[in-house]
């Protein structure tokens, strides 16, 4: 399958639910505020947050109503209580039937006209109007609900698995099975939590179990083809190729698990739901569509066969000695892969990785200095090397070794890149015993600089002086001396 279509449908949905977001969702915290602001002002609390608490008691709900009697109306309205009586249908239902404030009620006209302008308020957030409701049941608040999210958070997780699963499937069996699958998926997820929560006044928004019903159909369509797992043995992190059927057990394992013992935040059975719903619907298209999954699964192959790097044969050997605890062949594997690929700083830091296992061997040590020796192009590769040294130093065995050549690099990368307590600790090391080739003096003047800008004039001021007794580079004295008059 060499001809591979833009998946508009994946994209268009990305940029939906990011839209409705940020533009359509953007003022609500300003606008539950203003809500929440005038309930707790109005007279609404006195009269609905008993007659709340007489509802739950009506139905058998007597831990929600002693807790609500336990606190002033007022000050619960302020905690957002009246958000949750809201999304409590059938109370809100019996409310407007006049079952708890009576027509013939004193209060009655000021009740009605508040809880009118309330209403209206709470009309004009999204996520209140439209978020999926179970005891207030709307198909308009199932669909629009899957385009709602709490947070960036919550859409950046949904559109990470819409992004990966979207184009995978898209691309399997077309934009409009896709679309089907997303949206019918949603709308089963919304049924699946309501049967769960209806009669706890809540509500359930999020692409999550629309994405939950792609992650169904690509597990159909898969079947018992391997797809690649991430698993870690001990130090090492790598991928293992099992059926995709696993995923989808190890998925509602989980879930259940979790909707059973977890956080009831999370709408694990909405995503039961979805992901149920979304293999029922990759089964029935797998009975009348030609669904080339195989011929997908070829594309990929060579593609990453492609991508290979030259030594990856021989890297993969290795990793199957490490996987087999046979570090020392491994090991023997890596060396000479870096003898032949010295510029291919991965294959360096693998061997770093296995080596650490046993920090006594001569492989732990190489690869060590050879990544110490580096040149950083970017403060992340400092970083890294950084990162390194202070592994090494705390696992060395039994001592760090440390040529002479190798302390003055690190001192000079640690002090340019602002790692400045290791700078300052291999550079005294060195002033020691210096000697006039070794220009400790530029590192010296580096550090001091920097030590400035850190706030920590008095170790410059140190360093400053050191250059002046010692330094013969007479353009590095001056330096020094113009940056210690100032």
């Amino acid at each position: 399958m060499n001809f591979k279509p833009l998946p508009w449908a994946t994209i268009a949905l990305i940029a939906i639910n990011c839209f409705v977001l940020f533009f359509v969702q953007g003022n609500e915290e300003y606008s539950y505020k203003k809500a929440i602001d005038y309930y707790s002002q109005s007279m609404l609390p006195s009269l609905e947050i008993p007659a709340f608490a007489s509802y739950l008691e009506n139905e058998a709900r007597g831990k929600e109503a002693r807790w609500i009697r336990q606190s002033s109306p007022h000050k619960l309205a302020k905690s957002g209580l009246a958000l949750r009586m809201q999304k409590d249908g059938k109370f809100i239902a019996q409310l407007h039937h006049h079952v708890w404030v009576k027509k013939d009620s004193p209060h009655f006209q000021q009740w009605q006209s508040e809880r009118g302008k309330f209403e209206q308020l709470l009309s004009q957030i999204v996520t209140e109007e439209y978020s999926y409701k179970p005891d207030a049941p709307e198909i308009s608040d199932m669909l629009a609900s899957i385009f709602l999210h709490a947070g960036f958070g919550h859409l950046l997780g949904n559109m990470v698995f819409l992004f990966l699963l979207g184009f995978v499937v898209e691309r399997l069996v077309g934009s409009a099975f896709m679309l089907l699958i997303y949206f019918v998926g949603g709308i089963f997820a919304a049924i699946s939590f309501g049967l769960f929560a209806s009669g706890e006044g809540t509500s359930v928004l999020g692409a999550s179990g629309a994405v939950s019903a792609l992650m169904g159909a690509y597990i159909v369509f898969f079947g018992w083809r391997k797809i690649p797992f991430f698993y870690s043995v001990g130090f090492y992190f790598d991928y293992i190729k099992a059926p995709a059927f696993v995923l989808l057990i190890a998925f509602l394992v989980k879930e259940i698990y979790f909707h059973l013992t977890g956080d009831n935040q999370v709408a694990y059975m909405a995503h039961v739901g979805g992901l149920l719903a979304g293999a029922i619907l990759g089964f029935a298209l797998k009975s009348f569509l030609d669904i080339p999954v195989d011929a997908m699964l070829a594309d990929l192959e060579r593609d990453e066969q492609g991508k290979r790097p030259p030594w990856q044969s021989e890297f993969d050997r290795a990793m199957t000695f490490v996987e087999k605890m046979k570090l020392e062949q491994a090991n023997e594997i890596l060396a000479r892969l870096n003898k032949r690929f010295p510029e291919d700083q991965q294959l360096l830091r693998e061997w770093f990785k296995v080596g650490r296992n046993n920090p006594s061997t001569p492989h732990f040590h190489q690869s060590a200095r050879e990544i110490f020796l580096l040149e950083p192009k970017h403060q992340t590769s400092a970083k890294e090397i950084h990162d390194v040294y202070q592994e090494y130093i705390m696992l060395a065995k039994p001592r760090p070794k440390l040529e002479r050549n190798t302390v003055i690099h690190l001192a000079s990368v640690f002090s340019r890149m602002g790692f400045l307590e290791n700078g300052e600790k291999l550079l005294n090391v060195l002033m020691k015993k210096p000697a006039p080739s070794e220009r400790l003096d530029e590192i010296a003047l580096i550090l001091a600089r920097k030590l400035r800008q850190a706030n920590q004039p008095e170790k410059a001021e140190t360093y400053f002086k050191w250059i002046l007794k010692y330094s013969n580079d007479t353009a590095i004295v001056k330096q020094a001396k113009a940056l210690l008059s100032n």
